[in-house]
């Protein structure tokens, strides 16, 4: 069963629910992001989260992951192989021009979605991973971006590979913006057992409503982008 919920309150809940499982700040509420742009492009994104905080919540702590580079490529392993824990990390490394390689990660979608956020009309980003030994290739650029491939959100991907490239734009495409604003109005349609999941794991972070506190929460997000 879905419902609909407004393209804000996705962002803004997802940020609440990983403050509460303890999740750095700054990537709560990009990743709060990342899972909006998912659900508006038509992505499973609150169901991938729902299955991944599911994991991490077991735990009762974030997980840390390991760094390891020779030469241009850097290495990112972490105890939970997953996407959420290191998506802003393993783009923050490819934008310097190295290749990111992460050896097994679930929901490499976030991971699409970052780099599809991050891209600008000079520079894009490209991905690609194996699922039982099939190649899937994402394109990221600042207007357009592709998946070839079985990209279902839910399987491990291996061999997963980012890089930095220089865009080539379509003219013809819609913008970050525009998709931003047409969902800002129409709200997105989400998986309603998987919302529930992350509503549960919100109000963890929930406090006395003052203006600290509201800030420490999570409430003030700007998520204007």
């Amino acid at each position: 069963m879905n419902q609909t919920i407004s393209f804000n309150e996705i962002i803004t809940t997802v940020t609440k629910a990983l403050f509460a499982l303890g999740v750095p700040p700054g990537v709560d509420s990009e990743t709060g992001k990342n899972i909006a742009w998912l659900e508006a492009h038509k992505f499973p994104g609150v169901k991938i989260l729902a299955r991944e905080i599911n994991k991490i919540d077991v735990l009762g702590e974030w997980p840390d992951f390991i760094v390891s580079e020779v030469d241009d490529v850097v290495t990112v392993d972490s105890s939970i192989p997953s996407a959420l824990i290191f998506s802003q990390t393993g783009l923050d490394i490819a934008a310097t021009g190295k290749v990111l390689h992460i050896k097994a990660c679930s929901a490499p979608l976030i991971l699409f979605a970052e780099a599809v956020r991050r891209a600008s009309e000079l520079e894009s980003y490209k991905l690609n991973w194996a699922i039982d030994g099939l190649i899937v290739n994402a394109d990221c650029s600042h207007k357009h971006h592709s998946l070839s491939g079985d990209h279902n959100g839910f399987s491990v991907a291996r061999y997963v590979t980012v890089q930095k490239i220089k865009s080539a734009i379509p003219n013809d495409t819609l913008t970050a913006n525009q998709v931003y604003q047409k969902y800002l109005a129409e709200g997105v349609m989400v998986d309603k057992s998987s919302w529930e999941i992350i509503l549960k794991v919100a109000k963890k972070s929930l406090v006395t409503s003052t203006s600290q506190s509201r800030a420490s929460a999570g409430a003030e997000v700007d998520d204007s982008n």
